[in-house]
């Protein structure tokens, strides 16, 4: 008997998958904002106590992706920290403009206050410069207006003490008897003078 033999033979085909992988280039925004930038700080940095603030001179803009943008307008920009009513040797000042800050620092200090001062003093024109022997220092005195003169200008009349008088002598008759007037400045300590000169007559 004969035998047919069949071989079925079994063809094994592989098939390769190729992953291909798509890159997605996503476009930055240049114009976002990431902060804000300041180009200028504000004139005044240093304030008297009780005073209020002053943003005079700041100068903020937008800082963008692709760098500096638009400037940003003062008010729209808030100030935190700030507090004048008492004296700080620094204090620093927040600036925010939406959720972004940035800072500078500023003085607060006491205010001086100026003592106006003498600057000169003077008789009156217009004494009167002749008096007779025996007359009293208290009766010359009387006659003579003094002209003190601050540092600010101001001018302040005041009667001569006699206390303010020295060199005077009735007791006999002089053609030019000078007399001194000194006054005292209270404020700084020092004594101020001027001189007039009158007549002693039989």
């Amino acid at each position: 008997m004969k035998k047919t033999i069949i071989i079925i033979g079994v063809i094994l085909i592989t098939i390769i998958a190729v992953a291909t992988t798509y890159y997605v280039i996503r476009e930055v925004d240049n114009n976002k904002m990431v902060g804000i930038y300041v180009s200028s700080e504000p004139a005044k940095k240093v304030y008297y106590i009780d005073e209020t603030f002053d943003a005079s001179g700041l100068l903020v803009y937008e800082y963008l992706n692709k760098g500096i943008g638009q400037v940003i307008p003062n008010d729209h920009l808030t100030f935190e920290n700030f507090d004048s009513s008492v004296e700080r040797e620094s204090l620093r000042i927040t600036i925010r403009y939406q959720t972004y800050t940035a800072s500078f620092l500023i003085s607060i200090v006491q205010r001086e206050v100026i003592v106006p001062t003498i600057t000169s003093i003077s008789i009156e024109p217009g004494f009167i410069d002749t008096y007779s022997v025996g007359t009293r220092l208290v009766d010359v005195a009387m006659n003579l207006t003094l002209l003190i003169t601050y540092s600010d200008e101001t001018v302040i009349i005041l009667s001569v003490n006699p206390a303010y008088v020295s060199g005077f002598d009735s007791t006999e008759a002089k053609e030019d008897l000078v007399l001194t007037i000194t006054y005292y400045d209270e404020n700084t300590g020092l004594q101020h003078q001027t001189h007039v000169t009158i007549q002693i007559i039989d």
